[in-house]
């Protein structure tokens, strides 16, 4: 697909890549979250380990895949709300399936 907006994902989807600083000063160029895409959408269809786990009612890696990393990032006072926004979906399926 056009764009590299394959497989779901959405405009916007990575400005807390683009806003998070590294130590030292350094940067994630603007564009790399897009460049990351762009070399998994030559993959084809897929799905994530986490999806997966939710699929076959298993239990999903949430809390060092998104909780963790989230937790952190407040502690630090570096905003990241696509990451919670992801935090609170997914933690809202695994709660209503019992996973």
């Amino acid at each position: 697909m056009e764009g590299g907006r394959e497989g779901g994902r959405e405009e916007g989807g990575g400005t807390d890549i683009e806003t998070v600083h590294l130590p030292s000063g350094l940067r994630i160029e603007r564009g790399f979250h897009d460049h990351m895409f762009s070399l998994t959408d030559v993959m084809g269809p897929y799905m994530s380990s986490t999806v997966l786990d939710l699929l076959a009612g298993l239990p999903m890696e949430t809390e060092y895949m998104f909780i963790k990393p989230w937790e952190r990032a407040k502690e630090l006072g570096v905003e990241v709300p696509y990451l919670g926004s992801v935090v609170l979906a997914v933690e809202g399926i695994r709660k209503t399936r019992g996973l």
